[in-house]
């Protein structure tokens, strides 16, 4: 099973995402009681972009079948950490329909999280959380002892689309017997940071 991710940005902020007033909720629709999926990321300020994000996912079945999806989204962040993600759930859609167009703001500056069903525009508002610090433990949180299983190398630098990244790759080797498996499973990822960016431009 391959999955991988990829995010094509350009210097260049559309002010128009974060331009518009206050949203009303309002018409029949979806309502969504939670904004943008996953945990937040942290705030980053003065590194403006917009970007789009494509996500493959390919997996070979055990009689050779292959399972290959291709989703997209668009990504928005402005110099004060603004952000904005458009998006589908194509688990909502009907029949015919592609999926559900959504958009996730979150305005750290506002304090305030959006998300928008651009199809019956409707809005929920939540409040904005600010995420912990990078690296932070928790109270009870205990140090991570090494892992003589997972390894993790350099693979340089490299321009893409425009963009210099940092290359790692992480090999994680599970052990025969651990989860049933009766060969060591090998789990290779491979993730490209851009430092001006502050974030992962493929993965």
């Amino acid at each position: 099973m391959l999955l991988k991710q990829i995010l094509i940005c350009s210097a260049v902020f559309a002010a128009e995402a974060f331009a518009q007033g206050p949203p009303v909720m309002a018409g029949p629709g979806i309502r969504f009681l939670g904004a943008e999926p996953g945990r937040p990321g942290q705030v980053v300020k003065g590194a403006p972009y917009t970007a789009d994000v494509t996500t493959e996912f390919t997996q070979v079945l055990g009689d050779g079948n292959r399972i290959h999806q291709v989703t997209g989204e668009r990504m928005y962040r402005d110099s004060e950490g603004r952000t904005r993600r458009e998006t589908s759930l194509a688990g909502l859609s009907s029949a015919g329909n592609s999926g559900v167009p959504l958009a996730f703001v979150n305005d750290p500056v506002a304090g305030t999280s959006f998300a928008l069903d651009l199809t019956n525009r409707t809005v929920t508002r939540m409040p904005w959380r600010q995420p912990p610090p990078s690296g932070s433990a928790t109270r009870n949180q205990r140090p991570r002892l090494a892992n003589p299983n997972l390894k993790t190398e350099s693979l340089g630098r490299q321009t893409i689309a425009g963009i210099v990244a940092d290359g790692t790759r992480t090999t994680q080797t599970i052990p025969a017997g651990q989860i049933g498996n009766t060969l060591p499973i090998q789990v290779v990822n491979e993730r490209w940071y851009s430092s001006e960016l502050q974030a992962v431009i493929v993965q």
